[in-house]
């Protein structure tokens, strides 16, 4: 386990329930502390409530899309800083502009990365 000085937190926003459990494995396995959600609205409940250094967004959710959650984390002073993942299926060239430009950090397709990729991914952005 790699510690990252201060234990960072990080926020995973993923409605299919066993890849929420399988990320917030890993993120624990690497030194993260996790806070997990399953729908938009319930992780845009979560950032509201809790201090988080970085989310992990699934874009196709109930309730609200990770584009929405997005959009709303960009207009919020407390939350637009905060670096966002998108891990998701929609590999369309559309799709990976659409979150680029509504602001994450990188778009990560589904089955092109295992878990533990994205934790080192994430160990990354807080070790530059």
């Amino acid at each position: 386990m790699i510690y990252l000085g201060s234990m960072k937190t990080i926020l995973i926003i993923e409605d299919e329930k066993a890849m929420n459990e399988k990320h917030a494995e890993e993120f624990r396995k690497t030194g993260f502390q996790v806070l997990q959600a399953y729908d938009g609205v319930e992780g845009m409940a979560v950032l509201r409530r809790e201090q988080v250094d970085a989310v992990l967004l699934e874009v196709v959710m109930p309730k609200m899309d990770g584009f929405e959650v997005l959009r709303r984390m960009k207009k919020d002073v407390r939350l637009k800083d905060v670096p966002v993942f998108i891990h998701t299926h929609l590999g369309h060239p559309d799709d990976i502009k659409a979150g680029k430009d509504l602001g994450a950090q990188e778009v990560l397709l589904k089955g092109t990365l295992e878990p533990a990729g994205i934790a080192k991914r994430f160990q990354t952005l807080f070790t530059k």
